[in-house]
């Protein structure tokens, strides 16, 4: 099986990175600043671009949070779960 490469335009690059950008927001309901660096990354995205997606996440409320906010409300949200579980008085 051969496999050509594929030449495609900034352009093309551009629109199919923050389509993927986009697709991931609207399906996870956030985007991290980490996930938004890695994924344009050596990519020449312009900034207006990357911009405009972050518009449209606050219309769409598709949150831009931190990785480490995330962990530290599923780990708060575990630990009042049990305390519930376990009927645990907090004094």
């Amino acid at each position: 099986m051969n496999k050509k490469a594929v030449q495609i335009t900034q352009e093309e690059l551009t629109n199919k990175t923050i389509r993927r950008i986009y697709n991931r927001g609207k399906r996870k309901g956030y985007v991290s600043p980490e996930y938004i660096e890695k994924t344009i990354k050596n990519k020449n995205i312009p900034r207006e671009k990357v911009e405009e997606i972050l518009e449209i996440f606050k219309s769409e409320e598709i949150f831009f949070e931190s990785f480490s906010k995330r962990v530290l409300i599923k780990l708060i949200s575990f630990v009042l779960n049990n305390l519930l579980i376990f009927d645990i008085k907090i004094d």
